[in-house]
């Protein structure tokens, strides 16, 4: 077995060392009936297969079985871990036990040496660190297992920080890829919880996940991503990135100088308001989330960094990002305000669009499931609700129901839910009720933004344009059917009526849509121009012409309507 590059003979020992700390840790089932004698004598366990104490001298025995699996995630190192920490922040149905000692999970390694670092930088940048820093510090400022970060000085007096991967990360992750997936397999072939959860499918995905991490240049994307998209938002925004100084295992950008957003005693002490500062980060997770639909998906208060010159918030660490389609979006909001509201019936409509049923579901007991949710924890103030909770619970009461969700759509209400721990730090009495309106009337002032409209009538214009041509050669092949005599399709009349009111009602929707965008497109361009003499006047000329727009689009959407009731 190889995988990547990995040898057989590195895959057969890690997955002996795998299969005897699943053993030890009375894990057992996860072994395979060959390996379980030899581990047994190897290690003296007994027959229930759990050791007596870990390495550190805690008795394994006496432990739950949540916490064995954390202990033992933990010591099967940074892949286990990882996957750990992926399935508790996306699982649906982990029983809160188990969720609350898998969010302990800890990816504590000592960092390496200054030798491995200098080495992986010379490897990585063609050039001695001495020549391409004129500072830098050997003494990690962060370790973890796939890497640690270093803060550094450039030639042009720059402040960054570098992340240097960690040297043998990438074989030891191929290898326990190929284990995970070798035990997903089995597991779903024995056992019908592992084919209700679809675990190879959990382990694929995560593959493609931390095999993305693995490279860094990945991670530098996703920052410059993510900074122009909060370039729209005051306030916020995501490091600078130093492309020279960027390969697949080394990873430079800027140092920022501040403190976490929920430091609330350094805040205060920087003159920092908090309230603004909540406000600031909820517009900013709209933006991404619902507006733009391209997220940070990890940002829990370690990734927010409030900057103590300018009072930014800036996001790091944007190794693992989010995609949302328009329609998740607006379906997400729609779900937000049907939690607002608290109305079971539309959060049900919505999960069920939403969702991937993998067993048929019973809408009517979706809702009552729901209801309850409500009741539980959507009564009293708006203030005191909490969309964590109630996220949490909803989640897991879907996949009790049959609905899988897609994994884009769990991050991102994972990154509401952290959205909510942070902002209600800020400010406990935030009403989070806000957020649903605040973020509706975001995805509505956007909507309504010139160049949305101007880009939904492209798209409408290009439906057209692509169709026009197909409706016109079938027009002429019946056509030339009917003068040769061959047998064609009759068509019934009411279904020339159907198209006909189809096309009327296209070409018309068309129209109202590319005058209502070009109008205002152009109007509002006019009325922002500043000028003397005649310049002057030109912003009364664009409102003019806005007005005029808006007249003719209700001139043709009094038409539409007209046209509609006369076909009826």
């Amino acid at each position: 077995m190889q995988v990547n590059g990995t040898s057989a003979a590195q895959n057969v020992r890690r997955w002996f060392e795998v299969q005897s700390i699943f053993l030890r840790y009375g894990f057992d089932f996860l072994v395979s009936k060959a390996d379980m004698r030899k581990l047994r004598r190897t290690f003296g366990l007994g027959q229930s297969g759990i050791a007596k104490a870990n390495g550190h001298g805690e008795p394994i025995a006496q432990m739950s079985t949540p916490r064995r699996l954390r202990l033992m995630l933990e010591e099967l190192g940074p892949t286990f871990i990882k996957l750990g920490q992926v399935v508790s922040s996306q699982s649906q149905a982990i029983p809160p036990d188990w969720l609350r000692e898998l969010e302990l999970l800890q990816d504590s390694v000592p960092p390496f040496p200054e030798e491995e670092v200098r080495a992986t930088l010379i490897r990585e940048l063609h050039e001695q660190p001495e020549y391409v820093f004129r500072e830098f510090d050997y003494t990690p400022l962060a370790a973890a297992s796939i890497g640690q970060v270093h803060k550094a000085i450039l030639e042009d007096y720059e402040s960054v920080v570098v992340k240097v991967q960690r040297p043998g990360i990438g074989p030891m992750v191929e290898s326990d890829l190929a284990i995970m997936r070798r035990i997903a397999e089995g597991l779903e072939s024995t056992t019908p919880w592992a084919r209700h959860y679809g675990a190879v499918n959990v382990v694929d995905e995560f593959a493609e996940s931390i095999t993305k991490e693995l490279d860094y240049c990945n991670e530098a994307r996703n920052i410059d991503q993510l900074r122009e998209v909060l370039s729209a938002v005051r306030g916020a925004r995501a490091p600078k990135v130093y492309w020279e100084y960027v390969t697949p295992r080394v990873l430079t950008m800027e140092f920022i100088n501040g403190m976490k957003i929920v430091d609330l005693a350094a805040v205060e002490a920087a003159g920092f308001d908090r309230r603004h500062l909540a406000a600031t980060f909820v517009e900013a997770m709209v933006h991404q989330i619902l507006i733009v639909g391209f997220f940070h998906a990890d940002v829990h208060p370690g990734n927010v960094f409030v900057e103590r010159k300018t009072g930014d918030i800036v996001f790091i660490d944007v190794g693992m990002t989010g995609r949302l389609s328009a329609r998740q979006r607006t379906e997400l909001v729609n779900l937000l305000r049907g939690v607002g509201q608290r109305d079971a019936r539309r959060i049900a409509q919505v999960v069920m669009s939403l969702g991937d049923e993998f067993k048929p579901v019973n809408a009517d007991a979706l809702e009552r499931d729901i209801h309850r949710l409500v009741k539980r924890h959507l009564s009293g103030s708006l203030s005191q609700l909490s969309y964590a909770r109630f996220l949490s619970e909803l989640l897991t009461t879907l996949s009790n129901n049959g609905i899988r969700t897609p994994s884009d759509l769990m991050f991102a209400l994972k990154a509401i839910m952290q959205t909510e721990q942070i902002v209600r730090t800020l400010q406990p009495d935030y009403d989070i009720g806000e957020f649903a309106m605040k973020a509706s009337n975001m995805v509505v002032l956007n909507q309504l933004r010139p160049t949305t409209i101007a880009q939904s009538a492209i798209g409408l214009a290009d439906q057209i344009v692509r169709v026009a041509p197909l409706l016109g050669d079938a027009v002429e092949q019946y056509i030339r059917d009917a003068r040769s005599g061959r047998r064609i399709t009759r068509l019934d009349p009411t279904d020339l009526d159907y198209i006909a009111k189809f096309l009327s009602n296209t070409v018309n929707r068309f129209m109202l849509t590319v005058l209502l965008a070009g109008g205002m497109v152009s109007s509002v361009l006019v009325m922002s121009i500043r000028g003397e003499g005649l310049l002057s006047l030109l912003p009364t000329v664009g409102l003019i012409g806005f007005v005029a727009s808006l007249g003719l689009s209700l001139i043709i959407a009094a038409q539409i309507f007209w046209t509609q009731w006369r076909q009826k």
